[in-house]
């Protein structure tokens, strides 16, 4: 499998270079590197609801981000390394990492090439949680993405064109299971001519792998966004989805339809943002099973004085596996933070996270709780030729 992913990463690569060469000149370039320093207190680093373990961890985060655009081309490349240490608990310290690129290439008068690839590699504590709202224990996972398509512009407000993603997940532990995903799409989009609304319609082939199950699933999506005047947004999506599942542990198998769906409402001003959701899907655990997640979530950004705001992120999670045993899952978090712009591009902020998850068809529905407080130093330093 490992093989596959190089081959297709470096065919991307090729053809990316083959057909951004004759767009190299008169490029304007943005290059921001930055650095963060963070000083963290978590009293359940494992995230263990029977034996807590508690600790103080110090960080620092450097990171680069660059911009290449030309009049047929834009290149964007980013990564970011978090070197974290703690204070007793050593045996907890690690290196996360995030590194990307994302392609958009003028082919023709109406054909553009579009191309990504992204590597991340984390704790399930971190990013797991944020996927699925369900982790058992705390692990490493290194994650790939790579995608690429072309669409064709039919006319000023409508477009089409194949799309192909695939994503590999590897665990750290023997106890959770590897699984890649392979996703095929054809998205057609209209722009209507108020500018205002926006149709998109997509049918969708995807083939999900791991050392538990093989999934087969086809959906249908419509999504609908509406500009409400020059602050607010809408966007919508939904769809119904089939989903075939074969179990390789005990060779049963599992074929059901259901719905799938997405709405997001949001709000942008000179002093607030905003943004609330709710999202209805299939996504994968580290045991390698496909699960329904519900997730309702909302964010905000207000700035009380020139130099002063404050922001608040919060979500919460329903889940259940598709096939097996159908066990069900809570989970939610609460983030506020206060933050104090030093200068345009430096700020100090000050989080406190919760969060909380039950596991609800076990005895005595165990419960994890996980409190975390932390302050950190952001400085950027953003150059453009």
């Amino acid at each position: 499998m490992i093989s596959k992913f190089k081959t297709f990463c470096c065919s991307i690569l090729l053809i990316s270079i083959c057909l951004f060469s004759p767009a190299i000149f008169a490029a304007e370039i943005t290059a921001i590197p930055s650095v963060s320093l963070k000083v963290e207190y978590d009293d359940n680093i494992d995230f263990n609801s029977n034996n807590e373990i508690d600790d103080f961890s110090g960080s620092i985060i450097p990171g680069l981000a660059l911009n290449y655009k030309t009049e047929l081309l834009e290149l964007n490349a980013y990564g970011e390394a978090d070197f974290k240490r703690y204070l007793e608990e050593t045996d907890f310290d690690r290196v996360n990492q995030l590194y990307g690129v994302d392609s958009r290439y003028q082919m023709l008068q109406r054909l553009y090439f579009i191309g990504e690839f992204k590597y991340r590699k984390d704790e399930t504590t971190d990013s797991q949680l944020e996927d699925t709202g369900r982790v058992f224990k705390r692990d490493g996972r290194k994650r790939y993405n790579a995608g690429g398509g072309f669409r064709y512009q039919i006319s000023e407000l409508s477009e089409i064109g194949p799309n192909f993603e695939y994503e590999k997940t590897n665990f750290s532990s023997k106890d959770d299971d590897d699984y890649d995903l392979y996703v095929y799409s054809l998205p057609y989009t209209k722009i209507f001519k108020n500018q205002r609304d926006t149709l998109t319609l997509t049918p969708f082939y995807s083939k999900f792998e791991s050392d538990v199950q093989e999934a087969d699933g086809y959906r249908f999506e419509t999504g609908w966004k509406h500009f409400f005047g020059e602050t607010i947004t809408s966007h919508i999506t939904a769809g119904v989805r089939h989903t075939k599942i074969d179990r390789k542990d005990t060779n049963d198998k599992d074929d059901n339809w259901g719905g799938v769906g997405k709405i997001e409402f949001n709000k942008r001003g000179e002093t607030f943002s905003g943004l609330v959701g709710y999202l209805h899907d299939l996504r994968a655990d580290t045991q390698g099973e496909i699960i329904q997640v519900d997730r309702m979530y909302l964010s905000f950004d207000k700035r009380i004085k020139e130099r002063f705001g404050m922001k608040f992120y919060g979500s919460g999670y329903f889940s259940r596996r598709e096939s097996g045993d159908n066990d069900k899952v809570r989970f939610f978090e609460l983030n506020p933070s206060l933050y104090y712009l030093l200068t345009e591009e430096h700020s100090l902020e000050l989080f406190y996270s919760y969060q909380n998850q039950v596991e609800m068809d076990d005895p005595g529905d165990p419960t994890t709780n996980r409190n975390r407080v932390w302050l950190t130093l952001n400085l950027r330093f953003p150059k453009t030729w």
